[in-house]
């Protein structure tokens, strides 16, 4: 009897060797599927559903951008899945899965699929693009006059003069070359500035970056620009072109009570933010003698120690060369205010 059974199970193994045939390239994989990172590709598939008949040696996968053009060979039929590493973010790839053995012509008909990979969260942060077309002229020797194009056109409802809603505006990022050297930064709302107090006879380089408080967004920085001051003027020509030929006296007050006139806003990528509030809704804040009057920005308050600050923007202004000029700003804190 046991060698009855031997028999019979050495008759199975062979019936099974012999039943796989290489006369043809074997049918494709089948129920192929895709699943993609920031980073990585991921097929799974089934074998072919006759692999019983027609021998699978193994898998080819091809892929790349536009063209399949990398390939890896997989052996096994039995494998039914494989990761690929190191792919470029946001990009759409090409993948191409067939089934193989030795037979003429050896690969199947090809399984062509697409698919893109994720966004890293560098390029979920950086929604917007960076200034270009940067432009650096310098008109003096401590002043440049920087411009630049923005290629995202405000929409209707950036363009408001409503306090506090400022949708866009630009930061300015400048140093002089060589180590050691502080960076100093100017914000604008317009696509052109006036950096100022420079170093004579020195070079900078700037860079610029666009930001939407209200939307939490920022773009890159852009490319660097570097340009180099001229030498300082002569002491006796500069007191020669710093007398004026008459004096004029101009006096301009901004605060929170025409926000058509001072648009001030708070930025929304500060820890603490600023609203404006009127002084007879909060019996903390002073009072006004004046109907409609008194209001203030207040900034928030919070119990996280590490928010220590908030910004407040003002509106720009502009000063024709003069040989000076006065800035006074008037703030009041709460008795019970503390920090």
């Amino acid at each position: 009897m046991t060698k009855i059974r031997v028999f019979l199970s050495l008759f199975f193994l062979i019936f099974l060797v012999t039943a796989q045939s290489e006369y043809r390239v074997p049918d494709p994989p089948e129920n192929v599927r895709i699943k993609t990172t920031s980073n990585s590709a991921t097929l799974w598939w089934n074998p072919p559903s006759t692999a019983g008949e027609i021998l699978v040696r193994g898998y080819t996968i091809s892929y790349g951008i536009e063209t399949p053009s990398k390939k890896i060979v997989i052996e096994g039929v039995e494998t039914n899945s494989f990761s690929i590493n190191d792919l470029k973010s946001n990009i759409t790839y090409v993948f191409a899965l067939c089934s193989y053995n030795e037979a003429e012509g050896e690969d199947s008909e090809k399984i062509l699929l697409t698919a893109k990979t994720a966004e890293t969260k560098k390029d979920l942060f950086f929604k917007l693009p960076a200034p270009s077309d940067i432009s650096v002229t310098a008109i003096s020797s401590r002043d440049v006059d920087v411009s630049w194009k923005d290629t995202i056109p405000e929409s209707r409802e950036e363009n408001t003069l409503e306090l506090g809603t400022k949708k866009r505006f630009y930061l300015i990022h400048y140093s002089p070359l060589g180590p050691n050297q502080p960076p100093k930064k100017l914000s604008t709302e317009k696509t052109r500035a006036l950096i100022t107090n420079l170093n004579a006879g020195t070079e900078y380089q700037i860079m610029i970056r666009t930001i939407l408080p209200n939307n939490n967004e920022e773009s890159p920085w852009s490319s660097k620009v570097h340009i180099r001051t001229p030498p300082s003027e002569s002491a006796s020509l500069t007191y020669q072109n710093a007398i004026p030929d008459f004096s004029v006296a101009i006096e301009e007050s901004c605060d929170f009570e025409p926000i058509h006139m001072c648009d001030f806003f708070s930025e929304s990528t500060a820890p603490l933010h600023f609203r404006r509030q009127s002084s007879s809704s909060d019996p903390s804040l002073p009072k006004s003698r004046k109907e409609n009057t008194g209001h203030f920005m207040v900034i928030q308050s919070t119990r996280d120690p590490t928010e220590k600050y908030g910004r407040l923007y003002s509106p720009i202004w502009t000063f024709d060369n003069s040989l000076s000029f006065c800035l006074s700003f008037w703030d009041y804190i709460r008795k019970d205010s503390f920090g």
